[in-house]
């Protein structure tokens, strides 16, 4: 199998890189890819040595138009031996070319990455598509970008992490309303003084302020509204 790397008529395909050249001049010596290459080009109705890019079209006018190809059976086998040889799916358009013309079109690696990061419907899914080292699925989950969508899961309270009691809650509620510490005193017992009552109303402004949601009032009322089907802006309507 002759293999043709560049050709005048394909001069505006990128020219592949000298790692994956590599990988098809293995690819093309081993029994099994050269089965399915002979394999799809019968079902495709291509010629068994492949179209030669320097003859004319017109010169398989007669045995093997262009017109009689059944592109779907090349894609389809173009699959199969990605799959077969555990390849990432951009390999798919390589393999359809070699089959085609023994081109080798570079695999189409734009915008392809082997780890997604996915969210919807309050949940994250982490899509892998090739066997990755540890430590760069490692480096995902640390990076912003991961650390970002989860800031946006549900949190399942802890209440060691936040060691909030009702005697906590009423005294930032009764500093909160204007109460002056003085005040607050004469409504417990003699083991809270000042330096508690301080402590634990910024601990508990604190707490607070990891379960009030980051988004604005506006945001929420138009979720709702939206879910509802109804304004709920002004709640006196």
């Amino acid at each position: 199998m002759n293999i043709i790397y560049s050709h005048p008529n394909l001069e505006e395909f990128e020219k592949i890189g000298e790692a994956d050249k590599s990988y098809i001049e293995l690819l093309v010596a081993d029994d099994y890819f050269k089965f399915m290459i002979q394999a799809a080009r019968k079902r495709g109705n291509i010629p068994i040595d492949g179209y030669d890019l320097s003859k004319s079209i017109d010169s398989y006018s007669k045995d093997h138009p262009f017109s009689a190809i059944t592109v779907k059976e090349v894609f389809n086998f173009s699959k199969s031996m990605v799959h077969h040889f555990n390849l990432p799916p951009f390999w798919n358009p390589t393999f359809s070319f070699l089959i085609l013309f023994n081109f080798a079109y570079p695999p189409d690696k734009k915008g392809y990455n082997p780890i997604k990061i996915e969210k919807e419907n309050g949940k994250i899914s982490i899509a892998i598509y090739e066997n990755l080292p540890l430590s760069k699925i490692a480096a995902i989950l640390n990076s912003n970008e991961f650390k970002n969508a989860l800031g946006d899961l549900p949190v399942n309270p802890d209440k060691k992490r936040f060691e909030i009691n009702h005697k906590k809650r009423e005294i930032y509620e009764l500093r909160k309303d204007g109460k002056k510490d003085e005040e607050i005193l004469e409504n417990f017992s003699p083991d809270v003084d000042k330096q508690k009552i301080n402590t634990w109303y910024h601990r508990f402004e604190k707490y607070l302020g990891q379960v009030t949601p980051k988004r604005s009032k506006e945001v929420y009322i138009a979720a709702l509204e939206k879910t509802l089907h109804e304004d709920i802006s002004n709640p006196t309507k």
